[in-house]
């Protein structure tokens, strides 16, 4: 609660005075940061970009979005999980998940290249490597480049993409 406070600029007993106990608090920083996540894939990217650039841009505004709140992360991974409101936290995550892999889905699917049958098994490794990505460079007081990042990590991942899809 000591972290939650200090990054909203409230004290923990202001806290209280807007959420009747720690689960309440923790439940609207999960639907504040689920809300952020939707943002990223459900913002309309321009028509100009190819498929493969749509999916970087996608990358690179989850890696943001990750680094900018990893203290939101870290607060919900550290403590939150472990506590008896992990079974609404789940809940709720589990509720937006299908959004956030529908519209993973259908970007994957706009590669040319990529047969049907693919494209799940595609999506659950970009996605894959979005979480992976997303947690190993939330160190606070670390600079990351993530436009570099994000770029070695689109190349890395379609040559894997691309060579599944080639062995069939």
């Amino acid at each position: 609660m000591d972290q939650i406070a200090k990054e909203s600029g409230y004290s923990s007993a202001s806290l209280y005075n807007y959420f009747s106990n720690r689960t309440a608090v923790v439940l609207a920083l999960v639907d504040r940061s689920v809300e952020r996540l939707l943002v990223v894939v459900e913002t309309p990217l321009p028509a100009s970009l190819t498929p493969e650039q749509r999916l970087e841009s996608i990358l690179l505004r989850f890696l943001q979005v990750s680094i900018d709140h990893q203290w939101l992360v870290s607060t919900l991974m550290n403590q939150v999980l472990a506590e008896e409101s992990a079974g609404e936290v789940g809940a709720r995550y589990v509720a937006v998940h299908g959004r956030l892999m529908s519209a993973l889905r259908d970007e994957v699917a706009r590669l040319p290249w990529v047969p049907a049958d693919h494209v799940p098994r595609l999506t659950f490794h970009f996605t894959g490597m979005i979480r992976t990505e997303s947690f190993a460079w939330q160190r606070v007081g670390v600079p990351v480049d993530l436009t570099a990042l994000t770029s070695l990590l689109m190349t890395y991942w379609l040559a894997g993409a691309r060579a599944v899809t080639e062995k069939g």
